[in-house]
């Protein structure tokens, strides 16, 4: 997996946004993601905060900070 230490999650967001609305939906975040379904869902249900089905730049910026020391993103 990726190291994720020096990753701005301005950046990281922009990338996995592939069709610019502003949101990442599940299908995006399973287009750049190299996890399993359950992983994936994991990864999903914890930046998604207001369950709404996708994931802000605000959810995600402060999700982030989380994830990026969780050991899903570590497994690989």
């Amino acid at each position: 997996m990726a190291d994720f230490e020096n990753v701005k999650p301005r950046d990281l967001f922009g990338a996995v946004d592939l069709d610019g609305s502003g949101y990442i939906d599940r299908e995006e975040l399973a287009a750049v993601c190299d996890l399993d379904a359950h992983d994936l869902a994991e990864v999903f249900d914890k930046l998604d905060a207001d369950r709404d089905g996708r994931i802000s730049i605000e959810e995600f910026s402060e999700n982030f900070k989380i994830l990026k020391n969780s050991n899903v993103l570590k497994k690989g």
